[in-house]
């Protein structure tokens, strides 16, 4: 069954199957599937012509952590501009050793999943996240380059075996994808001297990444380390108000962006395509500044933004806060409804294993850190891991969800 949809040519496809038996008494063995290394056998290797640069390359999902995932049509310029500008920040040598433990279907590892192969150096993965098993690869391939979710992390830390030493052969540790508390990142930094930490900043939209938060800025610590980074190589980064006007250093708003690694559109969704790119530029959905040194700073995603009694709340600031509590290991801060603040600030705490932490522990902590009207008004205490996408990322419109059900949450 075929069909054109904006200049894509799709058919209806058996679904493929890889790896055989799953231990369960599954062999791959059922209508309407084939097994991966059938397929390739039942065919002669052959070279396509080379593409052009405005062909599609990939229809890649969005992570789907304030809406529905939509699928972004991204072209073989934009996913090979990704591909350089990952390697003009971390280098693409041939005897690199990468570990894929993230998913591979998130826009953060296309530029490993492409670029490790071209440069000829080794592919390391592992069938789905586990911290053993993640130890485990890493030192018997002697991984020394990965890319992580902040929360694999916190995960890892946690693992009953984990040691610092079992990561002795990493040079890079990447991170993204979502926000990193400070007392994290700095409890890693001071565990792996030897390594060189990256934060990347993007989006399935950008194929993926714009910013980048390289070595140097990491160990000089201070403010840089709660930055995103700089824009990479061929990116150009604005601040818009309300209005979509530019604002000046220091002042907070939409985060805009424009370059040759954007997609070009929203599959089947002409809607929504027109409202995310406007005259050239794609708007983020990221509230943020730029700082006089040029480094891009994240305050919230415009969803995740709290209003209460009139006052901008930027959730991220109120997790980074929180985290710092001994006793807690992961948190997530959300807006939930009330009569007398139209939303209210409202913290879902997972605690350290064999810790105690109080409500009140938590607020009159958040209360030495923050002005009063970002302090939570309640804390929730969640009994095993937030829950997240596929892509690991914290799931706050399920968290909102049983607090908003029959209400409308307008965010402006």
């Amino acid at each position: 069954r075929y069909g054109t949809v904006t200049g894509v040519q799709t058919c209806a496809l058996p679904i493929l199957v890889i790896g055989g038996s799953d231990g369960d008494g599954f062999t791959g063995e059922v209508d309407g599937t084939v097994p991966y290394e059938e397929l390739l056998a039942s065919a002669e290797p052959s070279m396509r012509r080379e593409p052009r640069e405005d062909d599609p390359a990939v229809l890649m999902y969005t992570g789907g952590t304030t809406g529905l995932p939509k699928g972004a049509l991204l072209s073989q310029r934009a996913e090979v501009l990704n591909v350089y500008h990952v390697g003009l920040e971390i280098g693409l040598p041939q005897e690199r050793r990468f570990l894929f433990q993230s998913p591979m279907f998130h826009a953060a590892v296309v530029a490993g999943v492409v670029g490790i192969p071209a440069s000829g150096a080794t592919s390391v993965s592992v069938p789905i996240f586990d911290p053993g098993l993640v130890l485990d690869t890493i030192e018997a391939q002697q991984v020394d380059t990965t890319m992580v979710v902040p929360i694999m992390l916190s995960w890892l830390e946690q693992y009953s075996e984990f040691s610092a030493e079992r990561l002795r052969s990493l040079r890079q540790l990447v991170y993204g994808a979502a926000p990193i508390s400070t007392a994290l990142l700095e409890h890693w930094l001071a565990m792996l001297p030897w390594c060189d930490f990256y934060q990347g900043y993007g989006m399935t939209e950008a194929a993926s990444v714009l910013t980048m938060l390289g070595p140097g800025e990491h160990r000089k610590g201070g403010a840089a380390l709660g930055a995103a980074g700089r824009p990479v190589f061929g990116v150009e980064l604005r601040i818009t108000d309300s209005l979509g006007r530019e604002v000046r250093n220091g002042q907070t708003g939409e985060v805009c962006a424009r370059g040759g690694n954007f997609m070009r559109e929203y599959w089947r969704k002409p809607k929504e395509t027109r409202e995310v790119l406007r005259d050239g530029w794609y708007r983020t959905g990221d509230v943020g500044f730029i700082d006089d040194g040029g480094l891009l700073h994240l305050n919230d995603r415009v969803k995740d933004m709290i209003v209460t009694g009139g006052e901008n709340v930027y959730s991220t600031e109120v997790e980074r806060a929180l985290s710092t509590h001994p006793a807690v290991q992961d948190v997530a801060v959300i807006g939930v409804p009330s009569d007398v603040w139209g939303e209210a600030v409202h913290a879902i705490v997972v605690l350290k294993q064999d810790m105690r932490a109080t409500a009140e522990d938590i607020i009159d902590h958040a209360r030495r850190l923050l002005s009063g009207f970002k302090v939570p008004k309640s804390v929730e205490f969640h009994d095993g891991p937030l829950p997240t996408s596929g892509a690991l990322k914290i799931l706050k419109r399920e968290l909102r969800r049983p607090y908003w059900e029959g209400r409308e949450r307008r965010v402006s």
